[in-house]
């Protein structure tokens, strides 16, 4: 979360930077689990085995131990789409931060020359272009 001076200049906190942090250690915990927990059950493989490959599918590199079973290839497959998927909104959403602080992105930010509504009683909160759920 920042803090938006007067002047436009943004301040992060250090506590919200470790949240996000833990927040995304935890998240990458459970899927690491449901992966392991998914390898153990579906294609009965044992635990270091499991947790290998659910380490290695998550990192997208490959899998190490081949599955054999068909609950266990059912199971592969619905965690390899959801690691790429998790995967890819990460890669996204460290990109777009990174843009961000660097300057180069200009979401949430409106061009005063595109709004020619010059009308100061307008109350309406849904004057702006667009709200994007990533801007706080």
């Amino acid at each position: 979360m920042a803090i938006t001076h007067v002047d436009g200049e943004d301040e992060t906190d250090e506590g919200d930077t470790l949240l996000l942090i833990l927040m995304a250690l935890f998240i990458i915990m459970i899927v690491v689990s449901i992966g392991t927990i998914g390898y153990r059950v579906f294609a009965e493989m044992e635990w270091i085995d499991a947790f290998h490959n659910g380490a290695m599918v998550f990192t997208s590199t490959s899998l190490i131990n081949p599955v054999t079973s068909y609950n266990g290839k059912i199971f592969s497959a619905f965690y390899n789409l959801m690691s790429g998927i998790f995967v890819l909104v990460i890669i996204g959403v460290i990109v777009r931060r990174g843009l961000t602080a660097a300057g180069i992105s200009s979401a949430g930010k409106s061009n005063d020359s595109d709004n020619n509504n010059n009308d100061s009683d307008s109350d309406s909160y849904c004057d702006n272009e667009y709200t994007s759920v990533f801007d706080y």
